[in-house]
């Protein structure tokens, strides 16, 4: 299981999205449910939305449920994500997917930069039809962490100026939208998907700023 991007950089006030993403899901170990517990500096960001992704739903109906806490505790928000197949006799699924999309929110003065953390456990299911009753098994798996840094606004490369370099990295893939290989989520400013004139016009409207 992982996060992508694994890393991302956003300007102060504007929003990232990140996929937790999974792979490799055995056939004869199928997913038919998991928990997620993701952890982020709440200094640094605030939570939108968290929606489920495309690979658990993808042989049955779910469940899914998502619970946005920006007070877990002093330093630190959480995402709790739930989502399990409608049981008895769910297919499961196997291979490589989407389990879930996140989009945050970077505050409006924060700078710095933020692990975002995964808690994660992960379920196949036997149905039992001499006892009416579903076993479920823990299914072994590791996580990888994703970073987030948090900068002033047009700042595609993260380095705190915003200059000529961060214009081009937009302008080079100019329309370029998210299916594209080419499509680098940094560049998109407003993060709608698209390499457009706003994200253009976001860059350039800060050309000279530095962080001090």
């Amino acid at each position: 299981m992982f996060i992508e991007p694994q890393t991302r950089i956003v300007g102060q006030n504007l929003t990232c999205t990140l996929k937790i993403k999974i792979a490799n899901v055995e056939s004869t170990n199928k997913l038919h449910g998991y928990e997620l517990k993701i952890y982020y500096n709440k200094t640094l960001l605030d939570p939108v939305s968290a929606t489920q992704g495309t690979f658990l739903n993808s042989t049955a109906s779910t469940n899914f449920s998502a619970y946005l806490n920006d007070s877990y505790n002093a330093t630190h928000g959480q995402i709790w994500l739930i989502c399990l197949q409608n049981v008895p006799n769910s297919p499961g699924v196997f291979g490589d997917g989407t389990l879930a999309e996140i989009t945050f929110i970077a505050a409006i003065d924060a700078k710095g930069t933020t692990a975002v953390s995964i808690v994660s456990n992960l379920a196949t299911v036997a149905f039992l039809p001499a006892a009416n009753d579903v076993v479920a098994t823990a299914i072994s798996h590791t996580a990888t962490n994703g970073l987030i840094k948090v900068t002033i606004r047009g700042d595609v490369d993260g380095d705190g100026n915003v200059t000529i370099f961060d214009v081009v990295r937009i302008t080079r893939i100019y329309n370029v939208p998210s299916t594209d290989p080419r499509y680098d989520p940094d560049a998109d400013l407003n993060n709608n998907g698209l390499i457009e004139i706003f994200d253009v016009v976001l860059c350039t409207s800060n050309y000279g700023k530095k962080d001090p």
